[in-house]
């Protein structure tokens, strides 16, 4: 990260800003702003015009309005807080937590204890800009029942154990979604639980409402006790949902209904590899080409973002992969078996293949894609650059005009 450091020093006591500010001209390396608080709002933010990297707060004894103010923003809007306020007094500390601080220093603020708190805000702020933000793939029907809700979960599963990253699993079907009976997991409502109450969630808070697989697979979903319609998600939310997911997972795979609409269409904007599941039949093949030109032309995705999956796969069906290949305009086309018994039963007992039936061709056919779709730099998970991922905007031809 660039030096200088980006601080805001705000506080109603002259004295203490002014000897906090003696501190960190010693410490070096800073952009200082000072702000004394004197009348108006209490909100140390208040019409701010860029959003400092630290915020150093310094409040009097008994000053808890500046930390309400702070409290109320979302989480988006606060940046690392150091609270600096009078010793022994427990309800300002609590408030300052409540409030988000990374910590509470007490006056008169020791040089050293400064100094560490600030280079401790400083490695955090260096591993963000250099960590990679989650890889997002979307798992889509061609044609409705062609089995991406089975392949999403494996994916999913087997990315999480064997790559032994944080993998989040997000089942995108408000309406009739199955991926938590899929892996024997109760419903939570946690998708429009985390759309609705964004503004406060946090990567823990985000990771509680998950619901967690013995694997290590979490997973966010809707309950079919509400009935959410599409168009009634709010895409703002929607979209700083998911980039507070790319903030806190190395991978999201998202099981996509087959229907576009804003919501379908935000998500895979920002895909970095869109599974296309299909059958090998003629009708497989008409929609699989009606879907990509849709997705290729309406929302202009790239054609190399794109995987084709035959499932449920037969070499002595009348649809060969040549047919298919040549139909689509596609070179490389991954097959999966047709095992309905061993699929079957791992959807019956809410068991993944990699446990249920670890060895059959449908599991090694499974392990073979998930290995296909991971990029060159799979070991370099958490060191890699920025991605667009972090980009989450509204698309331009989704605004309501």
């Amino acid at each position: 990260m660039k030096y200088p450091l980006n601080i805001l020093l705000a506080g109603r006591n002259r004295a203490t800003l002014e000897e906090i500010g003696l501190l960190l001209e010693y410490y070096g390396r800073v952009e200082l702003t000072t702000r004394l608080i004197e009348n108006g709002h209490s909100d140390p933010l208040y019409n701010i015009r860029q959003m400092p990297e630290i915020l150093i707060f310094a409040i009097d004894e008994h000053d808890t309005e500046g930390l309400a103010a702070l409290r109320e923003r979302p989480l988006s809007e606060r940046p690392h807080t150091l609270v600096v306020g009078p010793d022994g007094d427990v309800t300002l500390f609590r408030f300052a937590m409540r409030a988000g601080a990374r910590d509470y220093l007490t006056t008169p603020v020791a040089d050293e204890e400064l100094a560490t708190a600030l280079d401790q805000i400083t490695q955090e702020l260096q591993s963000q800009k250099g960590r990679k933000s989650a890889d997002l793939m979307v798992v889509i029907n061609a044609k409705g029942g062609s089995g991406a809700s089975v392949i999403a979960t494996n994916l999913a599963h087997i990315n999480s154990v064997e790559r032994e990253n944080r993998t989040l699993l997000v089942d995108m079907d408000l309406q009739f979604g199955a991926i938590p009976s899929y892996l024997n997991l109760p419903r939570n409502n946690g998708l429009m639980k985390a759309i609705e109450d964004i503004e406060t969630l946090d990567a823990v808070a985000i990771d509680g409402i998950a619901l967690k697989h013995e694997g290590g697979l979490r997973v966010l979903s809707s309950s079919h006790e509400v009935m959410v319609m599409s168009e009634q998600v709010p895409q703002a939310r929607l979209a700083a949902l998911f980039k507070l997911l790319g903030d806190t997972y190395d991978e999201i795979v998202v099981d996509m209904p087959r229907h576009l609409d804003s919501t379908s269409s935000l998500i895979l904007q920002h895909a970095d590899k869109i599974v296309l599941v299909m059958e090998a039949s003629l009708a497989h093949v008409q929609d699989a080409k009606r879907l990509l030109q849709i997705l290729q032309h309406a929302l202009g995705l790239a054609k190399d973002r794109f995987v084709l999956v035959v499932n449920r796969y037969d070499k002595n069906g009348s649809v060969r992969i040549s047919d298919i290949r040549e139909a689509l305009a596609f070179d490389e086309i991954f097959t999966l078996p047709s095992d309905f018994r061993r699929v079957n039963d791992s959807i019956n007992i809410g068991s993944p293949l990699l446990e249920s039936a670890r060895n059959a061709p449908i599991t090694k056919g499974m392990r073979k894609l998930a290995h296909s779709l991971r990029g060159p730099d799979d070991a370099a998970i958490g060191t890699r650059q920025v991605s667009n991922f972090l980009q989450w905007v509204m698309p331009t031809r989704l605004r309501p005009q």
